[in-house]
C-alpha cells in the first residue's frame, strides 16, 4: 500500500505577490470620495467583494457611506500586509469601513 504525498502552497506565498503594481481597475467610492485600486486588493480586502467577482467579473465600484470621518487611503494601506499606525480619532471610521467590507481578518489593536 502506497501513500501519496500531499502538497500545498503556504498562504505566506502571497507575501511576494506586488500587489501595488496591478493595473488600477477598481474604484472604492467613499463617503462621495473616490480611490483607485486594483482588483487584487479590492478582493483581498473585502471577501463581499471578492464574492461579487466570483459572480460578475466586471465588478468594479464598490461604494461605502460611513457615520464618522477618516482617510480610506489608510484602509488601502493595509494591502502591505505590515502594521501601521492610524490616527485615535479614524478608529471608528475604520470599524465602520471594516465592518462594510465584511473582513473579519483585519485587526485594530493597541
Amino acid at each position: 500500500m502506497s501513500i501519496n504525498p500531499q502538497v500545498q502552497l503556504k498562504t505566506r506565498a502571497v507575501l511576494n505577490i506586488p500587489v501595488q503594481s496591478y493595473k488600477y481597475d477598481f474604484t472604492f467610492i467613499v463617503n462621495g470620495d473616490e480611490f483607485n485600486t486594483s482588483t487584487i486588493i479590492a478582493d483581498l480586502l473585502s471577501p463581499v467583494i471578492s464574492y461579487n467577482h466570483q459572480n460578475d467579473p466586471t465588478f468594479s465600484t464598490f461604494t461605502i457611506s460611513t457615520d464618522h470621518r477618516g482617510d480610506f487611503s489608510n484602509v488601502l494601506k493595509l494591502a502591505t500586509f505590515r502594521p501601521f499606525t492610524i490616527p485615535e480619532d479614524e478608529i471608528q471610521f475604520f470599524a465602520e469601513v471594516i465592518e462594510k467590507l465584511g473582513n473579519s481578518s483585519i485587526d485594530i489593536s493597541n
